[in-house]
């Protein structure tokens, strides 16, 4: 999403705010955000605006999260994930927040950005991420079934030692019961010739509303390798419907288009309030 102008961005600061009260439990952060701005880029907050707040229930509280995903809102353009505790289940944790609040080009930046990180760490999905991925996601959802893939598909590439995994097995029956069936059928798609495991930001976006997504040209034994090169579809390497031709210009490259030359620098990022939670809030669910 292309960042708002100046004026845009100033009408839509205007008139009432919304209070966001997230966190769990005594653990909770409150925001005042403009009311116009949320329903700007999210219809969830759009049933909330007569009551004037809304609560979220978010594990461990996180207010540096809601603050990232604030931040996003009111400037257009994506910051810095914030890195504590630990970067992958941030991500994570950014991932279910814009879930609940219907942002899908966050979404679709974190798929992005998990697989910049398998590029270079085949644990960056390891058994923290994948025990949080199996606990909070439906398995219909873009994240789950990267999750469900990507474990057998390391280790039939000999990227992870299976070791990694057994943990997981008696914990969460479910990815025992996927991780088995990866690997039958990646060794299946080995013998028949096909493609395993796919660039995984080009086949989990949801296509409707994306604006950018990722494609790998390299290919190995079982399908395309975690994408390093990041275009526009409709481009060279895209078809008119944004879905990947067979084809991928060499080398490590990113189009420059998809940074933000001049974005915004001054505009006011939502913090932290009073932590007096008002009693009888109806939570997010």
């Amino acid at each position: 999403m292309a960042p708002l102008s100046d004026r845009k961005h100033q009408e839509l600061l205007n008139g009432p705010t919304l209070k966001i009260i997230v966190g769990s439990g005594v653990n909770y952060s409150e925001f005042r955000v403009p009311m116009k701005l949320l329903s700007h880029y999210s219809s969830v907050f759009k049933g909330y605006i007569d009551k004037g707040v809304i609560f979220i229930e978010f594990e461990n509280g996180y207010p540096e999260i809601m603050r990232y995903v604030l931040e996003y809102l009111c400037r257009g353009f994506l910051g810095t994930i914030p890195r504590f505790p630990t970067p992958s289940l941030n991500l994570l944790r950014v991932y279910f927040l814009a879930e609940k609040l219907d942002v899908g080009e966050i979404r679709h930046e974190i798929m992005n950005r998990f697989a910049a990180d398998l590029a270079f760490d085949p644990m960056a999905l390891g058994v923290q991420e994948l025990r949080y991925i199996y606990n909070h996601f439906e398995e219909n959802t873009p994240i789950r079934k990267l999750a469900a893939k990507w474990p057998a598909y390391a280790v039939l590439q000999k990227l992870v030692d299976s070791v990694r995994y057994i943990v997981l097995f008696g914990e969460i029956p479910k990815f025992a019961l996927d991780f088995v069936m990866g690997v039958r059928d990646g060794r299946v798609a080995w013998m028949r010739g096909r493609r395993f495991f796919v660039n995984p930001t080009c086949q989990y976006h949801e296509y409707a509303d994306t604006r950018f997504c990722g494609y790998g040209n390299r290919e190995d034994g079982l399908g395309e390798t975690i994408p390093d090169i990041v275009v526009r579809p409709g481009s060279a390497s895209h078809g008119a419907n944004g879905v990947p031709n067979n084809r991928g210009a060499p080398g490590r490259r990113r189009n420059r288009n998809n940074r933000n030359k001049n974005p915004p620098q001054n505009r006011a990022v939502p913090q932290p309030m009073s932590s007096a939670m008002p009693a009888g809030h109806r939570g997010l669910h």
